[in-house]
């Protein structure tokens, strides 16, 4: 009876560690991708003052290609992944009578699960919001 309370209860903390680990490295792939659409926003005023008739761009490989300064950046551009979620870049008007374009969405969503990270053109960065989850 002791080896088998022993036993569970060894098997129970590293149940309950790897639980703690999984959490963690998954909170961390959320910070990452919080951080990588910081620099997307970033790289998207970059853009947009190197090409004033222009604007921003909705073309992620585009944005990585001219102006973004991230690390990995050519496998975010080729891919539109890093640290399991996946970039995208949407909203952007099309050019009508010459004007740049002035809006965008930068969409972060996880490989697996949940916890999209948004921003847009005001530079704000969210996430667990209604607006953000929409597809």
């Amino acid at each position: 009876m002791k080896i088998f309370f022993a036993c569970s209860l060894v098997v129970g903390v590293i149940a309950a560690i790897a639980y703690y680990l999984h959490g963690s490295y998954l909170l961390g792939q959320f910070d990452s991708a919080i951080a990588t659409t910081h620099e997307l926003v970033a790289a998207e005023t970059r853009f947009a003052k190197a090409h004033p008739d222009r604007g921003y761009t909705c073309d992620l490989s585009q944005l990585i290609k001219e102006v973004a300064q991230l690390e990995e950046a050519q496998t975010l551009g080729r891919s539109g992944q890093r640290s399991c979620y996946s970039f995208v870049i949407k909203g952007c008007e099309k050019q009508i009578n010459g004007k740049a374009n002035i809006i965008y969405e930068i969409i972060a969503r996880p490989l697996r699960g949940s916890g999209n990270v948004c921003a847009d053109q005001t530079g704000r960065v969210w996430f667990y919001d209604a607006k953000c989850d929409q597809e």
